[in-house]
């Protein structure tokens, strides 16, 4: 999994999105998540989430990667998956 994690961020940062950062190496488990920092703003996850939707999103053997972000960021989760029962609690996945 982790070869997966790399190359995807190394195609974000190819993309633009630089503040992306490569995987954590001591991350064993078997569900990879991709990371969006802390700092980054809701116009750049926006983005990113317009980018990387649908089959451009990134998978480990055809199961889609996770996605983990901070709090402020849940607006920008639920406008991209409105009916969601999108909340400060049920958006982090």
């Amino acid at each position: 999994m982790a070869l997966a994690e790399l190359n995807f961020a190394r195609k974000a940062r190819a993309a633009g999105f630089d503040w992306y950062p490569d995987p954590d190496p001591t991350n064993t488990g078997t569900h990879a998540s991709v990371i969006i920092p802390e700092t980054t703003s809701k116009e750049e996850f926006r983005r990113f989430l317009r980018t990387y939707k649908g089959d451009d999103w990134p998978t480990y053997n055809g199961v889609p990667f996770g996605i983990t972000w901070s709090e402020n960021l849940n607006d920008v989760y639920c406008e991209f998956n409105p009916g969601t029962g999108c909340d400060a609690t049920d958006a982090q996945q």
